[in-house]
């Protein structure tokens, strides 16, 4: 039977060949594709990222991510600035991709993944440096 050392070992010379970054950015690349097909203007994506990152850079809050994006949603159909259909699309979307977009912590709290941060900052401004 092979050492622990030298199968761990092995795996994370699998897991360095993978190159994880470029990875989270075709991810990134296909999630802003797709949710900016959906019809849904700047100033949501905008007021998402902010929110998001206020309430979460760096802190152990027990707000759910996901219930947050939720809430702006339907703040932005009352509003008139986001049209039902395309609203439905969008919570639909976000709900099949949940585990991806705001994956739970340990305490079951729904936060925002490096992902959906970064896919909500180029939906609200344009590409990343």
């Amino acid at each position: 039977m092979e050492d622990v050392r030298v199968v761990l070992y092995g795996i994370f010379n699998d897991i360095r060949a993978m190159n994880l970054e470029e990875v989270n950015k075709k991810v990134t690349g296909v999630l802003v594709e797709r949710l900016g097909e959906l019809g849904v203007p700047k100033e949501f994506w905008r007021e998402v990222y902010s929110l998001l990152m206020g309430v979460y850079e760096e802190r152990e809050v027990l707000l759910d991510a996901k219930g947050l994006f939720n809430y702006v949603l339907d703040d932005f159909v009352e509003k008139g600035l986001v049209d039902a259909k395309s609203a439905l699309k969008l919570r639909v979307f976000v709900e099949y991709f949940q585990d991806v977009l705001f994956p739970r912590r340990q305490d079951c709290v729904r936060v925002p993944s490096v992902i959906a941060l970064e896919a909500f900052f180029v939906l609200a401004y344009g590409e990343m440096d």
